[in-house]
């Protein structure tokens, strides 16, 4: 028990310096003491204090349409930023977004299905390149085997117009195929 007395008396000698919440120091800092001042000027100059929530919203976005590493495409929809500037914060996003986002696993989920559909588009891009690129000419000799398919609902020309135009615009652009 003598220890326990001790503790506490220790504990009491060390006890934390008391928190100033008015007065003229805070009064001339807008809310902050100087310390508190001077502690967020170094932490803005570290962060990134450019980027707005509108900025954060938009870059989850784009890492949802382009990947989280197509820092190019990503920049180009963010006004004002370039690649270096979004892989920098990027990074900074991977690394601490686990630990600092409360709705963390919602947003990773979100970005992660977005680049789920970038993959399966591209492998089916690559499935109508190669079938494109068995042929000379694909528009006149392409050819496919349909098996038992009944109630066809294009002809095999249609079928080859579709394919060779996908394989020139990109698999899911089919407003501009139209």
């Amino acid at each position: 028990e003598e220890k326990k007395k001790e503790k506490k008396e220790g504990e009491e000698e060390k006890s934390e310096p008391e928190l100033v919440l008015d007065g003229p120091e805070v009064d001339a800092n807008e809310g902050w003491t100087d310390a508190e001042k001077k502690e967020c000027e170094v932490l803005l100059t570290k962060g990134f204090s450019n980027w707005s929530k509108k900025d954060f919203s938009v870059f989850k976005s784009a890492c949802e349409r382009h990947g989280r590493a197509a820092y190019e495409s990503i920049a180009q929809e963010l006004e004002n930023k370039d690649a270096d500037e979004v892989r920098k914060y990027s990074e900074t996003f991977w690394k601490l977004g686990p630990s600092r986002l409360s709705n963390w696993d919602s947003v990773e989920k979100q970005i992660e299905k977005g680049e789920s559909k970038i993959q399966k588009r591209q492998e089916c891009m690559n499935a109508v390149k190669r079938k494109v690129e068995k042929y000379a000419n694909p528009w006149q000799h392409l050819k496919f085997q349909y098996g038992n398919a009944k109630g066809k609902a294009f002809t095999e020309e249609e079928d080859r117009f579709i394919v060779c135009m996908t394989h020139q615009l990109g698999y899911g652009r089919w407003e501009e195929l139209k």
